[in-house]
């Protein structure tokens, strides 16, 4: 109810750091708990960009739905390309 007080199913673009905040103190395993990205903003900023979030409204809010599924896709992304980064190494090695 904190950042969709009506129901909606909205969050505004404004509150969105705090949201991405909030989720990183409550444990959320969607968004990266490094204590550089709590205290850098920019980092925030950037990780907000390449979520590639649709925006609503004259771009003023995001879609509780669109922020959920860009999150599962951001994270299943970078254990797809961890996995990857390791098999093509582990290749890599036993063809030497």
């Amino acid at each position: 109810m904190k950042y969709d007080p009506d129901g909606k199913g909205f969050v505004k673009v404004a509150d969105f750091d705090h949201l991405i905040l909030d989720l990183m103190v409550e444990g959320c395993q969607l968004i990266p708990a490094k204590m550089w990205f709590k205290e850098s903003e920019k980092a925030r900023r950037n990780f907000i960009a390449n979520l590639r979030i649709a925006t609503y409204k004259k771009f003023k809010y995001y879609l509780f739905y669109d922020v959920i599924l860009n999150l599962c896709r951001h994270k299943c992304s970078i254990k797809f390309l961890n996995f990857k980064i390791q098999n093509d190494f582990d290749r890599d090695k036993k063809q030497r």
